[in-house]
Parts: C-alpha cells; sequence; structure tokens
C-alpha cells in the first residue's frame, strides 16, 4: 500500500472517531436532560415570583408533574398569617388524586398552616400529573409591601400498594406590592340654586400621589383630598376624578351630577293707597 493510502486510512478512522465520539456525547446529554424533565415535582401554580397587591387576592393551584401511579397524597403547608389568609378556611380538592376520601382540608388563617390528605380509591384509574387541589390567597389591607413565601413543609405521596414517590417540592415566593387604588367620591349638596357652593369629599382608596379633578364647568384641581368648589351658573355638570401613584390607577365619572338651578327673582308689589 502506498503512503498516500496510508495517510488517506488515517484521516478517514480519525474522523469516524470523533464523528462517534460526538454522536455518544448528544445521546448522553439528551438522556440525562431527559432524567432531569422526569423528575416528579410538587409545585404552586402560578409559579413565584408573583406579585400581589395589599387588599388584593390570587388563586392558587397545587399541581403534579412528571409523575405516575398516585393514589393519595399528605400535605402540609405554611404562610404567614399576618399577611395572607386563605378564603373561606379550606382548600377546593383538585383531581390528582381523586378525593374519594378526604382525611384532612384545612388552612388556619390564625396559625398559617394549610393541611391536605386525600385518597383515591381502587377501581379509580391512577393519577398521572394535574391539580391535586386549588385556593385563594387575600392580602391583608394592612400588610406592608414586600417578600413572603408559602412553604411545604411536609410532602407525601403513594401508589396504589401505599409506596411511597419520591417528590421534590417547589416554595412559592409572593411580592407583595403597593394597595390598588379605586378612585370615588361623594358631593353635598349636589343640587341647588346658583351660585351653588358644593362640597366634594374624597373616597378614594389605594397607594396614590396623583389626582385631577375635572368640576364639569372647565374648571378643576390637582390637589389630593376633600374639595370646595362654586357652580356660578345654572346647569348640570358631570363630574370626574381620577387618580394614579404605586398602586396604579383609576378613575370615577359621575354623570349629571351636579344640577344647579337658576336663581328666583323675587318681585315685591308696591301698593299705593290712597286716604281722602
Amino acid at each position: 500500500m502506498s503512503k498516500g493510502n496510508n495517510r488517506s486510512s488515517k484521516v478517514f478512522w480519525t474522523v469516524a472517531l470523533v464523528l462517534i465520539f460526538a454522536l455518544t456525547v448528544v445521546i448522553l446529554a439528551g438522556s440525562a436532560a431527559a432524567d432531569v424533565d422526569v423528575v416528579p415535582t410538587l409545585s404552586l401554580d402560578p409559579a413565584g415570583p408573583i406579585v400581589v397587591n395589599v387588599g388584593g387576592n390570587t388563586d392558587v393551584d397545587i399541581r403534579l408533574d412528571n409523575i405516575a401511579n398516585v393514589y393519595g397524597a399528605q400535605i402540609a403547608m405554611s404562610f404567614d398569617e399576618t399577611i395572607l389568609q386563605v378564603t373561606g378556611g379550606k382548600l377546593t380538592p383538585g383531581v390528582c388524586p381523586q378525593p374519594d376520601f378526604v382525611q384532612a382540608n384545612s388552612a388556619n388563617n390564625t396559625t398559617g398552616v394549610i393541611e391536605y390528605v386525600v385518597t383515591q380509591l381502587n377501581p379509580t384509574p391512577p393519577c398521572n400529573g394535574g391539580v391535586v387541589a386549588s385556593f385563594q390567597f387575600e392580602v391583608s389591607p394592612t400588610a406592608a409591601d414586600g417578600p413572603t413565601a408559602v412553604e411545604f413543609d411536609e410532602v407525601i405521596m403513594g401508589d396504589n400498594d401505599g409506596t411511597e414517590i419520591p417528590v421534590t417540592a417547589v416554595d412559592l415566593n409572593l411580592q407583595i406590592g403597593p394597595k390598588a387604588v379605586e378612585a370615588d367620591f361623594s358631593a353635598l349638596p349636589n343640587t341647588g340654586r346658583s351660585p351653588l357652593t358644593v362640597n366634594f369629599t374624597d373616597l378614594s382608596s389605594g397607594d396614590h400621589d396623583t389626582c385631577t379633578w375635572d368640576f364639569g364647568d372647565s374648571s378643576g384641581s390637582s390637589t389630593c383630598g376633600n374639595q370646595s368648589h362654586i357652580y356660578a351658573d345654572p346647569g348640570t355638570y358631570t363630574v370626574s376624578l381620577s387618580i394614579s401613584g404605586p398602586g396604579g390607577s383609576d378613575s370615577e365619572t359621575k354623570v349629571d351630577y351636579i344640577i344647579v338651578r337658576r336663581q328666583l327673582d323675587l318681585y315685591i308689589p308696591v301698593i299705593f293707597l290712597d286716604y281722602p
């Protein structure tokens, strides 16, 4: 064999070995990724961190994923009861496992502890992932802005033989945001004769620092809080208030809210008496 042929053969086998090695790495990497994907997980949906305004609420699902043959679930969670409260004091059962026998279902808003224990009975088909239970968190109107968490303290999943299925639990992080704004106001009196002085009471709530009043007679104010305004001319006036700030923005419009009638003309008859 010539030297040229020897060199060609060496190059061929070198390239072949490199390709085989690269293919092996790709297969192993794919296998490792597949192993990561199938780890059974218990999590809260939506996944955190999520932002909930002071005085607001959010719906939460407890979810099982990447799991099969589940017939029982025992879950304990904890939360800061000074910030969060569970609406109704209990959870709504889901479908994984089916709630054939619910041994425990409570959300203690005094201690900040959630307990949920459920068993699915044969011959119900096994659960292969889905919503375990649902609930709603309400944020205290006196809560301060900042982070808080909902943590899994105990998680036990079992199959139809009672064998425990290892599960990775993922806690939920929440960010408590400013209290959502809501614009509102009232007025007294809202009807009368011109010139009419109307006292507006600002009933707006939430974290806001900007206000725009429109009194409906081509005048207004950019001051937050109660207002006093004089309507000089007769007519019907629509009043609006817009507010904005860290808690968002909102507006309130009251159509034909102020009714100003014309001042009465007073005529005093003059009677001339002719005495003899």
